[in-house]
């Protein structure tokens, strides 16, 4: 039996895997990843755990609630949303960083996965936020 063609499937699919792994890693983008049922982080990278001001250890089992990152009026809210719609797009957000500091943020989310951008203050007096929906106040 010749197994080179399943070999080499098996290596490309490694490769594949790792340089997905770079890329998630070396993103500027706050990215994170978490499970459908109960929003129990996964995975984070370092752009998010800069951004939330949780290690990787830290945040890793809990869900952004128990991190006290939003509340649970605000995680209902999003939540919600992410169900009827199945992804989320440009939310403007207020977010609660480890250190109890304010950020606004802009979140998209769809599947399991989650990037989010401070917001600066250039972006929002350029107007960039003009058509972006503010009827969520995370």
């Amino acid at each position: 039996i010749d197994i080179t063609e399943r070999k080499r499937a098996e290596e490309a699919l490694r490769e594949s895997k790792e340089r997905l792994s770079k890329i998630f890693n070396a993103s500027p983008i706050a990215i994170s990843v978490a499970r459908v049922s109960d929003g129990k982080l996964t995975e984070v990278n370092e752009a998010w755990s800069k951004l939330m001001g949780f290690s990787r250890e830290e945040a890793i089992g809990y869900n952004v609630e128990e991190l006290k990152i939003v509340d649970h009026e605000q995680r209902s809210r999003i939540r919600e949303e992410f169900i009827s719609k199945g992804s989320i797009r440009l939310l403007d957000s207020e977010i609660t960083t480890k250190s109890g500091e304010k950020k606004n943020i802009l979140t998209s989310m769809r599947r399991r996965i989650s990037l989010s951008r401070i917001i600066s203050s250039m972006i929002i007096k350029e107007g960039v936020l003009r058509h972006t929906p503010r009827k969520w106040k995370l």
